[in-house]
């Protein structure tokens, strides 16, 4: 079973609580994982499979998928700064 983003997040608030952590944690289970190789039209989908979810920028169990990072914060990582 595979859950599309916009899917959860149209029914999610829907759900009662107990089914709602349920479906939270089906949904991150069959979640693509780091270093798992995906097709470009693939990724294309996810991106704009997400930007149709009430809330983009977390995953169903609130965990950040989406992370803002200034030109100064990048130079200081790579010790440029």
């Amino acid at each position: 079973m595979t859950f599309a983003p916009s899917a959860f997040a149209s029914c999610g608030s829907l759900l009662p609580p107990n089914k709602r952590k349920i479906a939270a944690t089906v949904s991150c289970h069959a979640a693509i994982k780091i270093n798992m190789p995906l097709e470009e039209t693939k990724m294309r989908w996810l991106v704009d499979e997400l930007m149709k979810t009430d809330v983009p920028t977390v995953c169903p169990h609130g965990r950040p998928i989406i992370l803002r990072y200034d030109l100064r914060e990048i130079e200081k990582a790579f010790k440029r700064a």
